[in-house]
C-alpha cells in the first residue's frame, strides 16, 4: 500500500498525537519532506521506532528542529552513524541534552566536526567522556571554545596527546584552570607552542609543576607575555635551569623584580648578557644578593643602568670588589648618593680614576668619610669640580693631608664654603701658596680663626688684596705673628677697620714699624685702648703726626709711658687737645721737659687736673710763661706744692692774681721766700687772707 503521509500538512502533522506518529511505518517515515519533519516536535520525535530513526537521510534529520532534536532517545542516536552524526546542524548539536551528548559513543564523537565542536557548552564538553575527547582531532581541539574548556576534566585532559595540546587556540588556552594547567603532563608541556606560551596567564605558568617547568624550552621560556613576568612566582624562577634563564629575553628581564632576581643563582646572572643586565630595573638590581653581585663581571657592573645603580643599597655597594668598584662607569658614579658613596671602602676610592672622582656630584660629597678622602691622591684632588669642592665640610677639609691641600687649584681653594674654611689646619694653611692665598674670597678669609691667620706666612700676607686684609675678623686679627703684622705693606696696615686696629694685641702694636705708623690713619689712632698705646714704641710715637696724636682718645691718654711722653715733639706737645691734656697723670706731666712746657697752650693748661698739676717739675714751672702762669686755675694754684711755689720766679708772681693768691693754702703761703713776698704788689699783698699770713 501507498503512504499517504508525504500529503499531510505542516499543520496536520503538528496536529498528529505520538500514537499516530509512532504508528507510521518505516516507508511513512522515508517520504516524510524535509519541510514536514521540521514541524516535528521532540514528543513526536521521540514516538518514532528506532527503525524509523534510521531510515531518515541525513536531510531529514538536518530537518529536525533544534527543539525537536531533544526528542531523540539515546536508542534512537545510537542507530545513527558517523556520516548522520557529521551532518547534524550546529544550532541541533548545541541544543542535544547532557544525556543525548553523554550517550554519544565514541565514534560518534570522532564524526563531531569542528565547526560541531565549537559550539559545544561547558555541560556538554563535560558529558563527554575522556575516550570521546581522546578521539577529538587537532582541528576539534582548536574549535573547542573558551567559554566550554573549563568543564574539561583533568582525565580527559591528560588523555590528549600533545600534538591535540599543541592544537589548542591561545584563547582556549588560557581559559584552562590552574588545576588543569597542573594536570599537564612534560610531554603535553614540551608540546605547547610558542604562541600558547605566550597567552598563558602567570597564574598558569606558576600552577605548572617543577618538572613541567624543567622539560620547558629556551624558546618557549622566551615566549612567555613579558606582561606575565613580574607575578610569576620565585618558585617558577627557582625551577629554571641555567640555560633556559640564559633564553629570557631583555623585555622578561626589564619586568622581574627583586625576589624573582634573588632566588637566581651565581651562574644563571652568569649567562646574562651586558643587554640583559641593562634591562635589570632598579627593583630587578635590588634583589642581587652579595653573592651574586660579587660573581658579576666588571663588564656586566659597567652594564647595570643608571637608575638601578642609584636604587643599589649600601650592603650592595660595599660587597664590591676593587675591581667591580673600578669597573664603575662615570656616569654611574655621578648618579651615587651620598650615602651609597660612603659605602665603599679605601681600597674602592682609591682605585677610582680621575674622571671617576670628577664626576661624584656635589650633592654627594658629603658621603666621603675623612678615611676616605685621606686615600684620595692628589691628582684624584685636583679633579673635584667647584661645585663639589663647595659642599666638602670642615671635617672633610681637615682630614685632607698637606699635600693634598697643596694640590687644589685656586678655583677649588675659591670654591671652599665659610662654613668648611674652619677646618683647614695650621699646618695646610702653612702649605698654601700665594697663589692659593690670593684666591680665597674675602668672606672665606673672613671665616678665618686667629690659629689659621697666624699660620699664614710674611709671603701668603703679601699676596692679599687690602680688601683681604680688612676681611680679617676682630678675632683673628690677633692671631697674626708679630713678624707677620710688620710684614704688612702701608697700604694693607691702613686698610685696617677700626675695629680689626682695637683688637690688636700690644705686641702686635709694639711691632708697628714707623713706615706703617706714618700710614695709620686718625681714626685707627682713636680705636687704640690705654694699654695698646702704651705698647707703641717711642720712635712710633715720635713719628707720629700731630693729627694722629690728638685722634688718641682721651680715655686711652693715660697709657702712654713717661718714656713716650719724653719722645713727643714740641710740635706735637703743641697739638694737644684740652681734653686729652685733662686726662694726663702727675707722672704723665713730669715727664714733660721745660720746652714741652713751653709749648702748652694757656688752654691746656689750665685743662690739666689738680691731681696732675703737682706733677710738673720745678724746672717745667719755672719755664712758664707768664701768660701760662696767668691761666692756671685756682683749683690749680691750690694743689701746687711747696716746691713747686718755691720755683716761681718774681716775673711769674708779678702776674699772679688776687684770686691765686687767696687759693694758696698757708703751706704755700709759708714757703714763699722773702724775695717772693717782697716782690708782691699792694693788691696781691692785700688778697691775703688772715688764715695765709
Amino acid at each position: 500500500m501507498t503512504s499517504t503521509t508525504s500529503t499531510l500538512t505542516g499543520n496536520q502533522i503538528r496536529t498528529m498525537s505520538t500514537a499516530a506518529v509512532a504508528a507510521w511505518t518505516t516507508e511513512d517515515v522515508a517520504s516524510l519532506s524535509t519541510q514536514q519533519i521540521a514541524f516535528l516536535s521532540s514528543e513526536q520525535i521521540a514516538a518514532l521506532d528506532t527503525e524509523d530513526v534510521d531510515v531518515l537521510s541525513t536531510s531529514q534529520l538536518r530537518a529536525i528542529s533544534n527543539n525537536a532534536i531533544v526528542g531523540l532517545s539515546l536508542d534512537q542516536l545510537a542507530v545513527l552513524d558517523g556520516t548522520d552524526i557529521e551532518n547534524l546542524t550546529t544550532g541541533q548539536v548545541a541544543s542535544l541534552n547532557t544525556r543525548q551528548v553523554g550517550g554519544l559513543s565514541t565514534l560518534q564523537a570522532e564524526a563531531l566536526t569542528p565547526s560541531q565542536v565549537a559550539v559545544l557548552t561547558s555541560r556538554q564538553l563535560a558529558a563527554l567522556s575522556s575516550s570521546d575527547i581522546a578521539t577529538f582531532s587537532t582541528a576539534d581541539i582548536a574549535a573547542l571554545s573558551s567559554f566550554a574548556i573549563s568543564a574539561l576534566s583533568t582525565e580527559a585532559l591528560d588523555g590528549l596527546s600533545g600534538t591535540q595540546v599543541a592544537a589548542f587556540s591561545t584563547a582556549t588556552l588560557s581559559a584552562l584552570t590552574t588545576t588543569q594547567i597542573a594536570s599537564l603532563t612534560t610531554a603535553q608541556v614540551a608540546a605547547l607552542t610558542t604562541a600558547q606560551m605566550g597567552a598563558l596567564k602567570a597564574s598558569q605558568i606558576n600552577a605548572l609543576s617543577s618538572d613541567a617547568v624543567a622539560i620547558l624550552s629556551e624558546t618557549q621560556v622566551a615566549a612567555i607575555s613579558t606582561k606575565m613576568i613580574s607575578a610569576l612566582s620565585t618558585d617558577f624562577f627557582a625551577a629554571l635551569s641555567t640555560a633556559q634563564v640564559a633564553s629570557l629575553t631583555q623585555s622578561q628581564i626589564r619586568m622581574l623584580g627583586a625576589e624573582q632576581v634573588a632566588v637566581l643563582g651565581t651562574d644563571d646572572l652568569a649567562t646574562f648578557t651586558t643587554d640583559k643586565i641593562a634591562s635589570l630595573t632598579a627593583k630587578g638590581v635590588s634583589g642581587f644578593t652579595t653573592g651574586v653581585l660579587t660573581s658579576l663581571s666588571t663588564d656586566q657592573i659597567s652594564a647595570i643602568a643608571l637608575a638601578s645603580v642609584s636604587g643599589m643599597s649600601t650592603a650592595q655597594l660595599a660587597a664590591l670588589s676593587a675591581d667591580q668598584v673600578e669597573s664603575l662607569t662615570e656616569q654611574q658614579v655621578h648618579i651615587l648618593s651620598a650615602n651609597q658613596i660612603a659605602a665603599f671602602g679605601t681600597d674602592d676610592i682609591a682605585r677610582f680614576s680621575t674622571d671617576d672622582v670628577a664626576a661624584i656630584s656635589s650633592a654627594a660629597i658629603s658621603g666621603l668619610s675623612s678615611a676616605l678622602i685621606e686615600v684620595l691622591s692628589t691628582d684624584q684632588i685636583a679633579v673635584l669640580g667647584t661645585a663639589t669642592i663647595s659642599r666638602l665640610n670642615s671635617s672633610q677639609l681637615a682630614a685632607l693631608s698637606t699635600a693634598q691641600v697643596a694640590a687644589l687649584t685656586t678655583d677649588q681653594l675659591s670654591a671652599i664654603s665659610t662654613a668648611a674654611i674652619g677646618g683647614l689646619t695650621t699646618a695646610q694653611v702653612g702649605v698654601l701658596t700665594t697663589d692659593q692665598v690670593a684666591a680665597l674670597s674675602t668672606v672665606a678669609i673672613g671665616a678665618l680663626s686667629s690659629a689659621q691667620v697666624g699660620a699664614l706666612s710674611t709671603a701668603d700676607l703679601a699676596a692679599m688684596s687690602t680688601d683681604d686684609i680688612a676681611a680679617i675678623s676682630t678675632k683673628a686679627i690677633a692671631g697674626l705673628t708679630t713678624t707677620g703684622l710688620a710684614s704688612l705693606s702701608t697700604d694693607q696696615v691702613a686698610a685696617l677697620t677700626t675695629a680689626q686696629t682695637a683688637a690688636l694685641t700690644t705686641s702686635q702694636v709694639h711691632a708697628l714699624t714707623t713706615a706703617q705708623i706714618a700710614v695709620v690713619t686718625t681714626g685707627q689712632v682713636g680705636a687704640l685702648s690705654s694699654t695698646q698705646v702704651a705698647a707703641l714704641s717711642t720712635d712710633n710715637i715720635a713719628a707720629m703726626t700731630t693729627d694722629q696724636l690728638v685722634a688718641i682718645k682721651a680715655t686711652s691718654i693715660p697709657g702712654l709711658t713717661t718714656a713716650q711722653i719724653g719722645a713727643f715733639t714740641t710740635d706735637q706737645v703743641a697739638a694737644l687737645t684740652s681734653t686729652q691734656a685733662a686726662a694726663l697723670s702727675s707722672t704723665q706731666v713730669g715727664a714733660f721737659v721745660t720746652a714741652d712746657i713751653a709749648v702748652l697752650t694757656t688752654g691746656n693748661l689750665a685743662a690739666m687736673s689738680t691731681k696732675a698739676i703737682p706733677g710738673l717739675t720745678t724746672a717745667s714751672v719755672a719755664a712758664l710763661s707768664t701768660d701760662q702762669v696767668a691761666a692756671l686755675t685756682t683749683g690749680q694754684t691750690a694743689v701746687l706744692t711747696s716746691t713747686q711755689i718755691g720755683a716761681i720766679t718774681t716775673a711769674q708772681l708779678a702776674v699772679v692774681t688776687s684770686a691765686q693768691i687767696g687759693a694758696l693754702t698757708t703751706g704755700n703761703v709759708a714757703a714763699l721766700s722773702t724775695t717772693q713776698i717782697s716782690a708782691l704788689g699792694s693788691t696781691q699783698a692785700a688778697a691775703l687772707g688772715d688764715t695765709q699770713v
